[in-house]
């Protein structure tokens, strides 16, 4: 993506970065994450993610009786 261009300004630079950076996290679909996009995989499964994270937080909780 970067080695082809010539930037004279530090501002396209970044503008093509960003671009870059849309390009892989909301149109790139990944065979990995079950041919969705990265957005659409944390989307789906933020809730699931979310859980699971409560859940090892209790597990470590020891009742002292």
């Amino acid at each position: 993506m970067y080695y082809p261009n010539h930037f004279d300004e530090y501002d396209q630079l970044c503008h093509a970065i960003e671009k870059y950076i849309y390009f892989y996290n909301y149109e790139r679909y990944q065979k990995k994450l079950g041919c969705m996009t990265p957005a659409e995989f944390l989307a789906t499964n933020r809730k699931y993610m979310n859980m699971k994270h409560l859940e090892s937080d209790y597990e470590d909780v020891s009742v002292a009786g």
